[in-house]
């Protein structure tokens, strides 16, 4: 492993009176001037403020020298005053110092509360609100000497000590400290609550990026135009691993833990995240290694990323850093993320972190149940932490006698002293088990009063209104004895009966019934654009049985699939039946040919054949499946062979035609053929396998649903049978099944049938 050199986390300072694209530069120094400063404490007199040339940034810089602490400068001035910079829109702080005896760094907001001032230091830790001051510490090792970037978000910083302020303008900051100080910025259009970018390239800028190894000297940052990804973007350019760049530092992301950028390289890299965790700090180390190549070397977490990404084109890299973390220190845990350091010559673009916001109510790993009490019933009923062996975790169990007895978690009502009160998520997602029947009761508030969620092990088609009540059947399948998780939309379930009705806030958590409950938690949704990503689910050949067995998990989360059927002719009535009841769900019902001929391996791509093919494997399918009282418009080929003068011929039974896409040297989210949206121009649509054989586990498919969202595209899937055997090479789990449609309903992805999604843009 290759030593990397640590550089520390500070923060604060600010920029011009030049905008550049989404940058405000309050000052950079170039004009040779000191005309934006002022001396706003000269007790002691004599503080002088320099404009002069540093060498080791071989760049101009502010150089503040008085009697340290107490002098003090301002650039800006206070709310109403003319100097104020009035900055209602950027809200991300950027500055460089080089220090060697303490500061104090104090930002000038305007808030909803009154003035704050947001105090950067070189302390250690963070203070916290101090009367109208917020104290955030950037670490002693801001004060050595050298020259430190920072990169702060300002609102976070704000809202961290204070949740319910709100930042309204950004006026100036005041600095006590003998310092140096360079290229003081607010940028715009870095947080949007689910995403901060922290570097797109587009300001025309290399601003918080330092050279933090320059040994052998040389190395150089530039920001330039890529005209693969037509747009700007950050370039090192060095003795690849031998030079090391910084970006950020001190950035105290304790909100956003996944991590995304795009990299252009022919060459070896590392990146290094710099986190901090309660076992101390962790560089979150990626590398162009095997995927296999995952452990600790110190306090380096390292894991390999494949050695496709050295193929000298862009490619998507994101990465949950706390799940990375805790795979290799499963008790350790993610404090913040401070900044990104890279070796290696490349090109880089949207350095991002996001999240999915969620509220843990319960996942019983505490060992403790006194988040719940027994609400009615005898008193012989047992609410305990237990460990599950199925669910293979601790979960909470309640025990007692069926129906007579209720258990409750959070309030009754929004003014019970124990109600969650939670106005920020409107999504649950809870894990149960049970055999004998359940009702669960979930408590809101809404714009028209109090409501009640009912769910229950009823028919999925038992729902309604009645009064205050709102119920919704979970199918009859719920309570077999099996773990389940169940995913609702709570204002959705609200406004399906009660349309003029909205979501304000959620209370509790009410189970009537002996059971197990683990994993209840709270959350939003990352909605989609209004382009509407999503994901196209197919399944193809005649496993009729095993697409039904997930019938449930496609209603309970809203999945729309489509099955392409073979030898439709051999199927049973009980199967048809079922492929009826799957169609009046929603879903699409589609051909595969007649008998799974290949147009390449039984018709040699021959076009003289064309009429043969179509006697033999589309005309009969199509008139079996409509004899059948089906309508299909959709077809797969078989082994995914096609022929543009096949395609034509075809395409007067079947307009809308899906082959395949796969490619062992690329990773599922850089198969661009298995992407589409409105704009791009298609005739057929493929779709890659995620059966046993194909290799593209859940991790990778996260990645690519995740691209599809971030894109606004729609990513087209397909598998054959629904089996749990690791053995079938054209099997695909049910469980995998299950995490892959969860996974895309938290995205907030849509789900397309195949002739919608074909239709999109068409």
């Amino acid at each position: 492993m290759i030593e990397i050199k640590k550089i520390l986390i500070a923060t604060v300072i600010f920029i011009v009176n030049i905008s550049v694209l989404n940058a405000t530069i309050y000052e950079n120094s170039e004009d040779g001037t000191i005309d934006r400063w002022t001396i706003s404490d000269n007790d002691p007199a004599g503080a002088v403020v320099s404009n002069i040339y540093d060498e080791n940034i071989q760049s101009r810089v502010i150089e503040l020298n008085g009697s340290s602490y107490a002098n003090q400068y301002m650039i800006g001035d206070m709310p109403t005053e003319d100097g104020a910079w009035d900055e209602r829109d950027k809200f991300n702080l950027l500055w460089d110092i080089k220090n060697s005896n303490g500061f104090l760094i104090d930002v000038i907001l305007e808030t909803q509360n009154g003035i704050r001032y947001i105090r950067y230091s070189d302390n250690e830790s963070d203070l916290g609100l101090d009367g109208d001051t917020i104290n955030h510490g950037l670490g002693y090792d801001s004060a050595d000497g050298s020259w430190h970037s920072f990169n702060r978000n300002l609102e976070l910083d704000l809202k961290e000590f204070e949740s319910n302020n709100r930042l309204i303008s950004v006026n100036g900051l005041m600095i006590r400290g003998d310092c140096r100080v360079d290229n003081i910025e607010l940028i715009n259009n870095i947080y949007n609550g689910d995403f901060i970018t922290y570097e797109d390239g587009e300001d025309n800028n290399t601003n918080g990026w330092i050279v933090s190894d320059s040994e052998p000297s040389g190395a150089t940052i530039e920001n330039v135009f890529d005209s693969d990804s037509g747009s700007r973007v950050i370039e090192l350019n060095g003795s690849t691993y031998e030079n090391e760049y910084q970006f950020g530092g001190g950035w105290n992301n304790s909100q956003h833990f996944n991590l995304k950028w795009d990299m252009k390289t022919t060459q070896g890299f590392i990146v290094d995240i710099i986190v901090s965790s309660t076992d101390g700090d962790r560089y979150m180390r990626y590398t162009d290694n095997e995927k296999s190549e995952k452990g600790k070397e110190d306090d380096i977490i390292y894991h390999g990323l494949g050695y496709y990404p050295t193929d000298g084109t862009w490619h998507t890299f994101s990465r949950n850093l706390e799940n990375d973390l805790k795979e290799i220190e499963p008790n350790n845990q993610l404090i913040s993320i401070e900044g990104f350091l890279i070796r290696g010559n490349c090109r880089l673009d949207n350095i991002e972190l996001f999240k999915t916001q969620n509220k843990i109510y319960e996942d019983a790993e505490d060992n403790q149940s006194s988040r719940w009490s027994i609400y009615l019933g005898s008193e012989d009923a047992n609410i305990s932490n237990i460990y599950d062996i199925d669910k293979k975790s601790r979960v909470i169990s309640m025990e007692g006698n069926g129906y007579e007895n209720q258990y409750i978690i959070g309030g009754d009502s929004p003014s019970d002293i124990d109600a969650w009160g939670d106005t920020k998520h409107s999504n649950i997602r809870w894990s149960l088990k049970n055999s004998d029947g359940f009702i669960i009761y979930l408590t809101v508030n809404s714009q028209n009063g109090v409501r009640y969620l009912r769910y229950s092990d009823n028919d999925f088609a038992q729902k309604g209104i009645d009064g205050s009540e709102i119920y919704y059947g979970l199918g009859y399948g719920s309570s077999d004895g099996k773990w389940h998780t169940f995913v609702r939309d709570i204002d959705a379930d609200i406004k399906e009966f009660e349309p003029d009705n909205s979501l304000l806030s959620v209370e509790g958590f009410l189970l009537i019934g002996s059971a197990r409950v683990d994993d209840l938690e709270l959350f939003n949704i990352l909605h989609p654009s209004p382009h509407q990503a999503g994901l196209t689910l197919t399944f193809d050949d005649h496993n009729v049985d095993g697409w039904f067995s997930m019938r449930d998990t496609y209603l309970e989360y809203g999945t729309k699939a489509t099955f392409f059927l073979d030898d439709f002719h051999n199927l049973t009535t009980e199967q048809i039946d079922r492929l009826k009841t799957l169609e009046q769900d929603g879903h699409e019902i589609g051909c595969h040919t007649y008998s799974h001929e290949g147009i390449g391996r039984d018709y040699n791509y021959d076009t003289d054949r064309i009429d043969e093919y179509l006697q033999a494997q589309i005309i009969p399918a199509l008139n079996n499946m409509k004899d059948a009282g089906f309508n299909p418009t959709s077809l797969a080929y078989p082994y995914g062979e096609h022929e543009t003068s096949y395609d034509t011929a075809v395409r007067d039974y079947f307009p809308y035609l899906r082959t395949t896409a796969s490619d062992s040297g690329r990773e599922l989210y850089e198969l661009n053929e298995i992407y589409h949206k409105k704009g791009k121009q298609y005739n057929i649509l493929a779709g890659d396998g995620i059966d046993n054989s194909y290799d593209n586990e859940i991790d990778e498919i996260r990645e690519a649903l995740l691209k599809a969202r971030k894109e606004g595209e729609i990513i087209t899937l397909y598998a054959h049978e629904v089996l749990d055997d690791p053995d079938n090479h054209y099997a695909i789990s049910p469980e995998k099944i299950k995490l892959i449609v969860e996974t895309a309903k938290d995205m907030g992805l849509k789900f397309y049938t195949f002739k919608e999604s074909y239709l999109v843009g068409q």
